[in-house]
């Protein structure tokens, strides 16, 4: 499920970036971002349920799937800037004289990649707090 949802997500920035909708609506990319680390955050806990399972604790759970949002948070942002770079603001999903390459625009970003991943991380963790999963 996450992951057909993160292709859609991705296809729809796409669709966002070739339309100008990313231009015309500055925020835009606040909720693409939360989204995205929304998923990031349900996939990592599938992938990683086993090292989960383990008795480590919720700190050591946290950091897996808070990491694995802001690995793919900023491979995405590398990805901007590369298509940036490339491919100019056609492909890009900002304008570049609004924020592509800033360190605001990059820190806003992961921190909405990081909060979305720990949203899920909560909402998983109490749905299944008697699960072996979060003991």
């Amino acid at each position: 499920g996450a992951f057909y949802a993160g292709v859609m997500l991705y296809t729809l920035s796409w669709i966002g970036a070739l339309t100008g909708a990313f231009d015309i609506i500055t925020w835009l990319d606040i909720p693409f971002h939360f989204l995205g680390g929304f998923l990031v955050g349900l996939f990592a806990i599938d992938a990683f349920k086993e090292s989960l399972k383990a008795e480590r604790g919720i700190w050591h759970d946290a950091v897996i799937v808070l990491g694995a949002a802001l690995l793919v948070g900023y491979a995405w942002e590398v990805y901007e800037y590369i298509l940036t770079l490339f491919f100019g603001k056609l492909f890009a999903a900002h304008s570049i004289d609004c924020c592509i390459g800033t360190t605001l625009d990059t820190l806003k970003d992961l921190f909405m990649d990081s909060l979305g991943a720990v949203v899920v991380f909560i909402v998983v963790r109490r749905r299944n707090k008697n699960s072996p999963l979060f003991r």
